[in-house]
């Protein structure tokens, strides 16, 4: 049922423009220019761009208006104006840029002698901006032509809106090479040194006010620019940094493998006696779970005194295989003597202790069987010295 409907609006505009007696100031009395302008509306382009209509336009926005004029010669066109030439649009940008006479009557502003107005210094200024952002080549050339254009800015710096027109030459120009032009420019000019002259008593308040401003603002720029340079990324093909003196020494073992839990390269390794190891080592023993692997403790390493026979890391049971074992060790020829295809353990390491056939160990004091066939072997006791602590039933 919509297609009944015709749901397209022509705009009124495009009869008005059809009219050969149309003024400039008419069509700018209408709600929706503005809008037509944006969406790039042929016929309204071409009627604004013809030359008589730009200079017009850039008229209003540069010079002042009567006094005893209307409402709408003093501040509506010369609104309108003004937004008309900064929306963007790249048809009246280029007849901006291109158009010098135009670029003069903009300039010459600038020239006018006394306090500018502020109303039409911020039209002014922000079609300078847009003209420096869209049209930087023709605008900055146009102005390293006029020898007192810093002049001009420094003598009108206590209004506002000139002192952003300074700060959007340092911002607005987007191509680095550019840009540093521009400030190697203003630096020839001694923008610096001359800001810092308007910071006078014999100066008013407003121009004391706005040259401070733009210093900061100009400070606040070079550091950033400063802090960008630093952050950039370095180059891929700088040498790497050398390894520091003395790193070789504390590795005391072999490289480990570089694998997904292995321990990098360099770092000092660390052996099963260390205290972190021991503790590691009685955390282990008090998992309910049994290890996989009967672990062997070093030397040096001191077996506690367990608070239940559950949580104890030797248990009553191993202590007594331990006792028979030492009354029935082979001696030290009998070792010697081995079949070296059995598994002989390395010097220094702890052999567990043996029992004799016929012998069976006993069953561990509150262990399963199960769970003290994993337990941890105690450390070495020296033969012929009995170990501290209460004697167990079987020694007896």
């Amino acid at each position: 049922m919509f297609w009944k409907f015709d749901l397209h609006t022509s705009s009124h505009l495009d009869t008005l423009l059809e009219r050969e007696d149309l003024s400039l100031p008419e069509l700018l009395d209408e709600e929706d220019v503005l809008q037509e302008c944006k969406v790039v509306n042929r016929k309204l382009l071409d009627f604004l761009l013809q030359p008589p209509h730009l200079q017009a336009m850039v008229a209003w926005v540069t010079q002042e208006p009567p006094d005893s004029g209307e409402e709408r010669l003093r501040y509506k066109y010369p609104s309108v104006a003004c937004e008309i030439l900064t929306s963007d649009v790249p048809q009246i940008n280029d007849a901006l840029g291109a158009d010098e006479s135009l670029l003069n009557r903009l300039y010459g502003f600038l020239q006018s002698t006394g306090s500018l107005n502020p109303l039409l210094a911020s039209f002014f200024s922000k079609v300078m901006g847009i003209l420096i952002n869209r049209k930087t080549d023709q605008l900055v050339s146009f102005l390293r032509k006029k020898d007192d254009f810093v002049d001009l800015l420094l003598q009108h710096i206590g209004t506002s809106a000139i002192m952003d027109l300074l700060l959007r030459l340092l911002t607005c120009v987007e191509r680095p090479q550019l840009r540093q032009d521009v400030v190697n420019w203003l630096n020839e000019e001694k923008i610096v040194q001359r800001l810092i002259e308007q910071i006078h008593p014999s100066k008013d308040e407003n121009q004391h006010s706005n040259a401070s401003q733009s210093l900061c603002d100009i400070i606040r720029l070079s550091r950033e620019q400063m802090i960008q340079v630093q952050d950039s990324p370095v180059p891929t093909d700088a040498p790497t940094s050398p390894r520091v003196s003395g790193e070789e020494e504390l590795h005391t073992g072999p490289p480990a493998p570089q694998g997904p839990l292995s321990v990098p390269q360099g770092l000092p390794t660390q052996s099963l006696a260390s205290p972190p190891a021991r503790d590691a080592l009685q955390l282990r023993s008090q998992d309910p779970t049994p290890p996989s692997a009967p672990q062997e403790a070093t030397e040096g390493s001191k077996v506690t005194e367990p608070s239940a026979p559950c949580q104890a890391l030797v248990s009553i049971g191993d202590l007594q295989a331990t006792f028979h074992g030492i009354r029935s060790a082979p001696s030290s020829s009998d070792s010697a003597t081995r079949d070296p295809s059995t598994s002989v353990p390395a010097s220094g390491a702890h052999q567990p202790p043996q029992t004799t056939e016929g012998e069976k160990s006993p069953e561990p004091l509150g262990l399963p069987q199960s769970q003290s066939a994993q337990a941890l072997t105690p450390p070495p006791i020296p033969n012929g010295s009995a170990p501290e602590g209460p004697a167990s039933p079987g020694s007896q």
